[in-house]
């Protein structure tokens, strides 16, 4: 299975790092350290980002199940 990153699901689902930053109530730059890697969320803010790009997928019809690990799967700071 192919490992999933924060950036290919944004550009999948089509929702900009700027949705995802007003959702989360992030600030644009903190999202856009996590879409390029710099920076790994923590448990509860990574929670929170897989469940707002969860409930915004399927806007096209096609609902995914997106997970944390999916998302991060190297990092031992974030798990479910």
């Amino acid at each position: 299975m192919a490992v999933t990153t924060l950036k290919k699901i944004l550009i999948d689902e089509g929702m900009t790092q700027a949705e995802l930053a007003t959702a989360t109530s992030l600030n644009y730059s903190t999202i856009n350290r996590f879409v390029n890697g710099a920076r790994t969320p923590s448990p509860t803010i990574a929670n929170k980002i897989i469940n707002i790009i969860n409930d915004y997928s399927g806007s096209n019809g096609k609902k995914k199940h997106y997970t944390v690990q999916g998302v991060w799967p190297n990092s031992k700071k974030v798990k479910e």
